[in-house]
């Protein structure tokens, strides 16, 4: 992909929600990655209307994954 897109910065998101440099990325650690990201953009999204709190819920073909963003007080 990389000699494909020779000016392109590629980043690849990784289990843990972090990014890493094509020259650093191993399929093992990408696992999880759905979900990871999944979590990522359910925080983001609250962030835009202004929430501290949300729900995601992530259907795809095969599984669905629930996910709780709780940055505020209680």
């Amino acid at each position: 992909l990389q000699q494909a897109l020779p000016r392109a910065e590629l980043r690849f998101m990784q289990s843990s929600g972090g990014l890493t440099g094509a020259e650093r990325f191993r399929a093992p650690d990408a696992l999880v990655s759905g979900p990871a990201g999944g979590v990522l953009a359910t925080r983001a999204l609250a962030r835009r209307a202004g929430r501290t709190r949300a729900i995601g819920f992530d259907m795809g073909g095969t599984s669905t994954d629930v996910s709780i963003v709780d940055e505020g007080p209680l």
